[in-house]
């Protein structure tokens, strides 16, 4: 992959991962429907598989900590 695409890319990873946690800081109720396909979004430019049972652990614990579940 030429380097400038490289560049973008990671750009473009960063902006999503930034934006979902906003999101969740802003507005956890709005986050827990937006996640699952933001989530997603960046599992495509990834090109990781996102398994259903880790995405719902995710939300489960999101959830159980009323969105004050912080990145590490």
């Amino acid at each position: 992959m030429h380097r400038e695409t490289i560049k973008k890319v990671n750009e473009t990873i960063t902006s999503l991962c930034d934006y979902i946690q906003d999101l969740i800081e802003r507005n956890p109720a709005d986050a827990i429907g937006a996640l699952p396909s933001l989530v997603e979004a960046l599992a495509k430019i990834t090109e990781v598989e996102v398994l259903d049972q880790a995405l719902g652990k995710q939300l489960e614990l999101f959830s159980a900590t009323g969105g004050t579940h912080k990145r590490r």
